[in-house]
């Protein structure tokens, strides 16, 4: 019998309130709670459905609406016959039910769960495109999956182009003599502002002629540089707590490297590095989605890093495949949502070289940006355990008061870091522009930045559920 719209809808809420009853009162009194007398390939289907929802990963992909539940980041066993069993749930009108949302809400350790483990799983895709830099084209390979990645969520999407120099380390080698050679990104980083070098140098602690000169630690890098062009030194050894590697625009006439060591001197280096200077195309990935208003949010964060030298990646897991992920992670979330504003989901490309693609972005849509309700950027999402940074909150008063007010309790006792507007990510561009605009990153971990160490497996992701919460109820308000 043909049932109509209204008595379909009934029916589909009363099986599912049937089925939730069920699953409460048997979690209460059964380990397993599942474990029906059932045999053969009947038994085998309803052992899967029943793992599934153990496991949160059913009710939390079809409250997110998703049309195969099964393929979550939960990554189950079963997830190769997904199609089955979601082809089975459909015909029996389970597979998107009206009220699956309140399952995810109801259950907010199952939703926290399901957002870290897509938080993972995403990282450490992005972590394969050997370091999203530019040798090997990384960062081409991570654009391209992002693009492809807003497109299956459902979003228009578009690429903005740009083109700009980049001088890069290719390759770095550096061995004192009757010792082991250094890491480059730990031990030592060559500024890509060096030339190509190859051979071995003398290592003294005075600048002369011809020499490798060990720099004292109170010396500046200005006046070292000056007293070096006017001494004739081969290269400057710069003594440092951390090395922290980067790009470079403009060439040096010497060679320059950052140290953890302190050799002495008339020790001997043997020293090969590869510097390459091009020029690039880059790219911005922007997902729209349209609300009920005019205005609109932007949401951003960076998906390039440092990428590959010689053999030694550089895997940027926090800085920022983690931010990227935050922001798929929240247009995922969002995608099926009614919003009153509208959101544009930007991953921006050569920020490491001096936040191109955000320079770009702002000076090709300034009439766009006319009805810019407010732009957040998120970098550094992967810890949280000594709290939350936010810059740009200190000197915009009535906006930060417009977006905190939608804060979670259970971010209100957590430690704010409100700092002044500050050129170091991709909001920069817009608060130049007189746009407003925030930059979170959540402060914590190890403190492995810009070298190889920052991998996917040391995130934490401390504090980003209670993130994921914050910006929805923000994207969510219709204020």
């Amino acid at each position: 019998m043909a049932l109509t719209a209204p008595l379909r809808c009934l029916a589909r809420d009363f099986c599912n309130s049937l089925l939730r009853r069920l699953l409460q009162k048997c979690a209460k009194t059964q380990p397993y709670p599942f474990a029906m007398p059932l045999t053969g390939s009947l038994g085998w289907l309803w052992r899967v459905f029943c793992n599934s929802l153990l496991r949160g990963s059913l009710a939390l992909r079809l409250a997110g609406g998703e049309t195969r539940p099964f393929g979550a980041a939960l990554c189950i066993p079963h997830a190769r016959i997904a199609w089955l069993v979601t082809l089975l749930l459909r015909s029996s009108g389970l597979a998107l039910l009206p009220s699956a949302p309140g399952w995810a809400q109801a259950n907010p350790p199952l939703d926290s769960l399901a957002c870290v483990r897509f938080l993972k799983r995403e990282v450490r895709q992005l972590c394969r495109f050997e370091g999203r830099g530019y040798a090997g084209r990384g960062y081409q390979k991570a654009a391209r999956y992002l693009y492809r990645r807003f497109q299956k969520m459902g979003y228009k999407t578009r690429i903005d182009t740009f083109q700009h120099a980049i001088r890069y380390v290719k390759k770095a080698y550096v061995r004192p003599h009757g010792s082991r050679p250094w890491r480059v990104g730990i031990d030592f980083w060559p500024s890509p502002m060096s030339p190509s070098v190859k051979g071995h140098f003398i290592v003294d602690t005075v600048p002369l002629p011809g020499k490798l000169w060990m720099i004292p630690d109170t010396m500046s890098l200005q006046e070292a540089l000056r007293q070096a062009l006017s001494n004739r030194v081969q290269g400057i050894l710069r003594p440092v707590r951390k090395v922290n590697a980067s790009y470079a625009d403009d060439p040096l006439p010497l060679l320059l490297i950052e140290t953890t060591y302190r050799p002495a001197a008339g020790t001997q280096m043997e020293i090969s590095i590869q510097i390459q200077q091009e020029e690039v195309q880059n790219y911005n990935i922007i997902a729209e989605k349209p609300g009920i208003q005019d205005s609109f949010w932007i949401l951003g964060a960076h998906y390039d890093h440092l990428g590959r030298v010689g053999r030694t990646v550089f895997w940027g897991a926090n800085d920022n495949a983690s931010g990227v992920a935050f922001l798929s992670l929240l247009a995922r979330r969002l995608s099926r949502d009614t919003l009153p504003y509208g959101v544009m989901w930007v991953a921006f490309g050569g920020e490491e070289a001096g936040l191109l693609g955000a320079y770009y972005f702002v000076g090709r849509h300034a009439r766009h940006l006319e009805r810019l309700k407010g732009m957040l950027n998120f970098d550094l999402m992967g810890y949280g355990e000594k709290g939350i940074a936010v810059v740009g909150a200190k000197d915009q008063e009535d906006f930060w008061k417009q977006v905190v007010r939608h804060r979670p309790p259970s971010l209100a006792e957590v430690p704010h870091l409100l700092r002044p507007n500050a050129p170091n990510s991709d909001h920069y561009p817009f608060r130049e522009k007189g746009y407003p605009a925030l930059f979170f990153y959540l402060q914590g971990g190890p403190g492995y930045y810009h070298d190889p160490l920052d991998r996917p497996e040391t995130l934490s992701w401390y504090r980003a559920y209670d993130m994921v919460r914050w910006v929805e109820t923000l994207l969510r308000a219709g204020e």
